[in-house]
């Protein structure tokens, strides 16, 4: 078929960079005729370039209805897919793209196109989705596909030797790091991940010697048992407390050796006076009190890092957050305080804190709205804001990024009329929140979307950020001396 006068004029319009000019052809020539793929293909590239994914993703479904053996557009509709956040969906697509592109090849697309680089893009595709759904192998196995069709090797050896850093995978991750130095020396990634696996294998190394310490120092217990037993004197009291209370990690190493030079004298005591049980009940109390010093119960432990916790957050936040936001919380303060001098920035303890935000957003917001609106008559088909209806039809999830955008679309100022969920959910936090929708209309959505975009969404893709991000982070989300966080300003609004 012979290109149209409106789809001329769009390639016309896209090479002078007049983009929606271009776009609105291509639209035109769709609606003259949309069985011809040219145009469909343009809108789906020219979409994605912009970052306009849900747009993209409206006219590829569209596209692949008119034209369902079209490899490429299943392809476009997955890349729409993995830049929502839905990796699933996204996965479909591109395994239908392959199958399509084996079956049929691109006789649909009426061009040459070159099918080994388009099936490298979509393994590629496929592995980056794999790898956000944590399935490393699936992942590995995809990036190797990938780089066999042609892909650049060094970007998917990178994403590799981070899967491998990251699950302890050590001598993998070696052997590919050297194949990235060996073939580009100044390649900065590759040597800021060889520094990375370096980091984790020194701490890796040192947890083993610590687990070695605390076996060695565990059989020693045992002995001490055995002695406890004979004695029949506060045995269990010792045993329970087998938490180190040192404040730091080289502190155990520290306390095994005292530990066992009074095991020793008690145990040298107890083989000169083997049969005297007065001086082996004191032997017992001068046992326990040399050693109790240097140990702590884990419930003690568990109160000194849950009030510093506790602290951070504030009593009337602390009492509206779920237990699982407090564990998390915890265990991020905990990790940040341990390793407070590690040389390498890790979104362990970043990510943490917007997971924190995320529940509690959910359990108090978006949740309790699901379960109020599911009591209703809901048909999805009628919806036109598909997050909200992917969330209550439970195809999504809701990461904090999408919540954001739904939180945007709630505001007295957004253009676009809402309807069936959105308007529901809109009159839902109207009386969900003190002020109505005064935090809805403030700056706190975008505050959001910016955390989810600069930070949790870059440490989800595996990006290295600096050094300070897991601190913004926790600034952002918790707050410091001059500003409160957006996990405080959300909650305090609750009624």
């Amino acid at each position: 078929m012979q290109p149209l006068p409106y789809y001329a004029l769009g390639e016309n319009a896209y090479a002078r960079r007049q983009y929606d000019e271009a776009l609105e052809y291509f639209l035109l020539e769709i609606q003259a005729d949309p069985q011809w793929i040219r145009p469909w293909m343009s809108v789906g590239m020219l979409l994605l370039a912009q970052g306009r994914f849900e747009e993209c993703r409206l006219h590829m479904e569209t596209a692949v209805g008119h034209i369902p053996r079209s490899p490429i557009l299943h392809m476009l509709l997955g890349d729409s897919y993995l830049n929502l956040d839905e990796y699933q969906a996204a996965i479909e697509q591109y395994q239908l793209s392959l199958d399509l592109l084996r079956e049929h090849g691109t006789a649909a697309e009426q061009v040459q196109v070159d099918h080994d680089r388009i099936r490298g893009q979509i393994f590629k595709a496929m592995g980056d989705c794999f790898m956000m759904l944590e399935n490393d192998e699936q992942a590995m196995e995809h990036f190797r596909q990938a780089i066999a069709f042609g892909e650049s090797s060094r970007e998917l050896s990178h994403k590799m030797a981070l899967i491998c850093i990251e699950s302890a995978r050590f001598a993998e991750a070696e052997e590919i790091t050297a194949q990235i130095l060996e073939t580009e020396p100044t390649d900065q990634t590759g040597h800021q991940l060889s520094g990375y696996l370096a980091g984790c294998q020194r701490g890796h190394e040192a947890l083993q010697r610590a687990m070695e310490q605390i076996r060695s120092y565990e059989k020693r217990l045992n002995m001490a048992g055995k002695l406890f037993t004979q004695l029949g004197k506060r045995s269990e009291f010792f045993l329970e407390r087998v938490q180190p209370g040192s404040e730091e990690m080289a502190g155990v190493a520290r306390i095994v050796k005292k530990s066992q030079k009074e095991f020793q004298k008690a145990l040298r005591r107890i083989a000169l006076q083997p049969g005297e049980n007065d001086d082996m009940g004191q032997l017992t109390e001068d046992l326990i009190g040399a050693i109790m010093p240097h140990f702590k119960t884990h419930s003690e432990l568990l109160d000194d890092v849950q009030a510093q916790a506790h602290k951070a957050v504030g009593d009337p936040c602390w009492n509206l957050m779920g237990d699982d936001s407090k564990q998390l919380l915890i265990q991020a303060l905990y990790l940040e305080q341990r390793y407070e001098q590690a040389r390498f920035s890790s979104g362990l303890t970043g990510i943490q804190y917007c997971f924190v935000l995320e529940r509690e957003l959910k359990r108090h917001l978006f949740y309790p709205f699901k379960q109020q609106f599911l009591q209703e008559c809901f048909e999805p088909k009628k919806e036109t804001f598909k997050i909200m209806a992917n969330y209550i039809g439970d195809k999504i999830n809701l990461s904090l990024g999408q919540m954001a955008n739904v939180l945007e679309a709630l505001k007295d100022d957004n253009p676009h009329e809402l309807s069936g969920s959105m308007e529901a959910l809109r009159q839902f936090t109207s009386t969900r929140l003190k002020n109505g929708l005064q935090l809805i209309n403030s700056s706190f959505p975008q505050q959001v979307n910016d955390l989810a975009i600069n930070y949790r969404n870059c440490w989800a893709h595996g990006e290295n950020l600096h050094p300070e991000a897991s601190s913004e982070c926790r600034s952002i989300v918790l707050g410091d001396e001059n500003t409160t966080g957006l996990l405080a300003t959300f909650l305090e609004e609750l009624r």
